[in-house]
């Protein structure tokens, strides 16, 4: 039911998003749309802009996120610079050439830059002459990297003991996740899907591996046939019993199990690594069949099918020396022969079982909720509390690098996806407090003009920050909003109003069958964005300070939709035109065909 490559494998080839971009727009100006997303890009664009991306909680390979946000916008600037040149043929759009490149960008820190940090480097999306040049038009992408500082602090055995303690034993009088009974239903539903079938896998593979144990034990010749309540009352004793040709029958039949498992595994991840190969190659063709590049990818793909060609044949020979081991167990009963296969067969059932049971631990509990576990942990006395600093440090360290780059950017846009979206929103709030201690220039807080959430786990994350913490009192609540409120805001006039203190505009997107994203419905607040006044008005009325957008979805209802916004075109149709320096959507408009 998880899908684990979606996070790193989301964008896989700039040229096959360009190609869906190029139809879904096509057909969205055929269909009379208002497909705000073909709007010329030349000359609307900033001159410098920079995007910083938070990634989410799936484990990440440094650089990841920041390549696959990179390509996404890339694929959007040429679809809309094709659509502009060849309005009436899309198909020409399509195969005419890319104007916009990505190249890897090192970027100048100021001298007096207070972070220590290494400095960032990005990826650059441009259009120009070079990379660098006056008339270049620049993107360049960064990343908050946080994955390592998590991944492997927590386990299966703690994270579900969070979660129930979380779930049933709350303090907090108003903890809650605002959500329709539908929504809430399907997250639950989720979530409880995912841990049944990883305890349904572990129960099948405990019932198939006592009932190899009972057949190897008779076709052994083992002085007792152990029965199923003897393996759950004394297992170890039981299995020490078996005599010594036992144990090579079983050390012989694991070992193939585990091969057959291990070869699944590779073949299934080969289909996927060749699917993405053919895209790699089509994209490079038209340029040069014999370049570095395709011939690398040759060699790779030769190399790959030979040691897939390597492992299957060590399941071959395991499994010929486990048919001539049957013939040797059974010569005195040949019609033992191949009930002892049945059983080597059932030890390869009960393998496959297990190891699907850990892989949905690993990664449905230990990397999903462990994550959040951690991070939500406000007792400053836990081990956790101290990884969320150093979590929130880190990515605070890498966006002051870019706010202190030199030359200076003329925007700033924060991209925070799952559980990003909260260590995002927590650092904007350190870095406004930053201000105040003088280790930020007003100037270079300002550079921050968007903050676009997807997929975001805010509402959750809120909850389980609050559920077991004792209620202090109303207006504490309403304190915490009003910081957001004076920050935020979702209404394009005061977005785009310059002043000393310009509101971030805030943007969610969320699927309906994403089990982690909520839409944005608590973060509402009574303070205008720009406010210093946070004391609690009675009478104030609170008002919405993030524009919150739907996203239609129509990949299969098993599908693990939480890793496929940024290949989206519905996300780029809200998000590109705040990116790209034009007009966002009006605050609390229907995104039309792109949401429901």
């Amino acid at each position: 039911m998880i899908d684990a490559a979606r996070d790193t494998d989301v964008v896989c080839s700039a040229d096959h998003l360009t190609r869906r971009l190029i139809e879904h727009f096509s057909q969205a100006k055929s269909a009379e749309a208002k497909p705000t997303q073909v709007a010329p890009v030349a000359g609307t664009a900033r001159k410098r802009t920079a995007i910083f991306a938070v990634h989410g909680i799936s484990p990440q390979q440094r650089y990841a996120f920041q390549d696959q946000v990179a390509t996404s916008l890339q694929s959007y600037l040429n679809a809309t610079e094709a659509l502009r040149r060849f309005p009436d043929d899309p198909q020409k759009a399509g195969a005419s050439d890319r104007p916009w490149k990505v190249v890897v960008h090192w970027p100048q820190v100021a001298p007096s830059a207070t972070t220590a940090t290494l400095r960032p480097s990005a990826l650059r999306v441009y259009k120009g002459s070079a990379p660098d040049a006056d008339d270049a038009e620049v993107f360049d992408v960064y990343e908050g990297y946080w994955s390592p500082l998590s991944k492997g602090k927590t386990n299966v055995a703690s994270a579900l003991g969070w979660l129930l303690r979380s779930t049933f034993l709350p303090t907090s009088s108003t903890a809650a996740v605002p959500a329709s009974i539908g929504k809430a239903f399907w997250d639950v539903g989720y979530v409880v899907a995912v841990l049944t079938a990883g305890l349904v896998a572990l129960a099948l593979g405990v019932l198939a591996a006592i009932a190899a144990l009972k057949g190897i034990a008779l076709v052994t010749g083992a002085a007792k046939v152990p029965q199923f309540w003897d393996f759950v009352s004394a297992p170890i004793s039981v299995v020490a019993a078996l005599p010594g040709r036992a144990w090579l029958v079983i050390a012989v039949a694991v070992l193939f199990g585990y091969l057959v498992c291990q070869l699944i595994v590779a073949l299934r991840v080969g289909a996927a690594r060749d699917r993405r190969t053919t895209e790699l190659k089509r994209d490079a063709e038209p340029r040069s069949s014999a370049s570095t590049f395709m011939q690398g990818v040759i060699r790779a793909t030769q190399f790959h099918r030979g040691t897939l060609a390597i492992l299957g044949a060590g399941v071959l020979a395991i499994g010929f020396l486990e048919y001539d081991l049957a013939r040797l167990q059974t010569l005195a009963h040949p019609e033992y022969t191949w009930r002892y296969v049945e059983y080597a067969l059932l030890v390869v059932l009960a393998i496959a079982f297990f190891q699907f049971a850990r892989y949905v631990g690993d990664k449905g509990v230990t990397d999903v909720l462990g994550d959040i576990q951690i991070y939500t942990t406000h007792d400053a006395n836990s081990a956790y509390y101290a990884i969320r600093q150093q979590i929130i440090g880190a990515v605070t360290d890498a966006l002051l690098g870019v706010l202190q780059s030199q030359p200076t950017y003329d925007a700033v846009h924060i991209f925070g996806h799952s559980l990003g979206s909260t260590i995002a929103l927590d650092v904007v709030i350190a870095l406004e407090k930053m201000i105040k201690e003088r280790q930020l220039s007003q100037e270079q807080w300002e550079r921050v003009r968007s903050f676009t959430t997807f997929g975001t786990a805010l509402e959750k994350t809120k909850f389980f920050f609050d559920v077991r913490q004792p209620t202090i009192s109303a207006s504490q609540d309403q304190w915490q909003n009003d910081v957001y409120g004076s920050l935020f805001t979702c209404d394009a006039d005061k977005w785009r109003r310059a002043g000393s203190w310009r509101a971030i505009f805030w943007t969610n997107l969320w699927y309906f069958r994403d089990a982690v994203a909520n839409g944005i419905v608590s973060y509402q607040s009574d303070v205008e964005a720009g406010s210093g006044d946070f004391s609690w008005k009675q009478d104030a009325g609170p008002h919405d300070i993030c524009a919150d957008y739907q996203l239609t979805h129509r990949r299969p209802i098993t599908a693990w939709v939480h890793s496929d916004y940024l290949t989206d075109p519905l996300f780029w149709e809200v998000v590109s035109p705040i990116v790209t320096a034009l007009e966002p959507p009006p605050s609390g408009a229907a995104p039309g065909k792109w949401a429901t």
